[in-house]
């Protein structure tokens, strides 16, 4: 399977092609980043305002797991937060899965 990629640099002005040659299974797999772009469109598609409380929950969590491992830093967040995101979007399956990419 090809899979490709653009990435613009406005910098200078041009773009930059990569393609891969990947075994079936590993090409069809979204990206993190499509990954989170596909739960961000869940989660948040008109719904600016848990955008935001999630983004300031982020934020103020950073400073928080430094040394902690993944696993750790993601209890440590619902910990703190569950309250917080009660009743919201966030509390489904793939509200956590957001959390922990």
């Amino acid at each position: 399977m090809i899979v490709a990629s653009i990435i613009d640099n406005p910098f200078f002005g041009s773009a930059t092609l990569f393609v891969q040659l990947l075994p079936g299974d590993l090409g069809m797999q979204a990206s993190h980043h499509e990954t989170r772009k596909l739960l961000e469109d869940y989660l948040f598609t008109g719904d600016q305002k848990l955008r935001e409380k999630v983004s300031g929950l982020m934020g103020a969590h950073k400073p928080r797991v430094v040394g902690l491992s993944r696993s750790a830093a993601i209890e440590l967040f619902w910990e703190r937060n569950k309250a917080k995101l009660h009743g919201w979007k966030m509390l489904t399956q793939r509200g956590k899965e957001y959390v922990e990419l």
